[in-house]
């Protein structure tokens, strides 16, 4: 579970990659760069699109995702 602003957040709520990318301590342009990799990255973020039409540029990451990227991209993580 992810703490936003002192609000611990359920894996299943979405967050903007604003709010996402002011929780890891990065910047939105560096979000948006790992949301943009092909799916068989390891270092995308996953992230879905809201709002109407094919010019819809809203991104949503949920907690969930956010976890597991840190996880896949941690450095020094042991994959033993």
């Amino acid at each position: 579970m992810i703490k936003l602003q002192n609000i611990s957040l359920p894996d299943t709520i979405a967050i903007t990659v604003e709010e996402a990318a002011k929780h890891l301590g990065l910047s939105e342009k560096t979000l948006y760069r790992h949301i943009a990799l092909s799916e068989d990255d390891p270092k995308r973020l996953p992230a879905f699109r809201v709002g109407v039409g094919e010019k819809s540029s809203a991104y949503r990451v949920t907690v969930k995702a956010i976890d597991e990227w840190i996880g896949r991209n941690m450095v020094g993580r042991n994959t033993a």
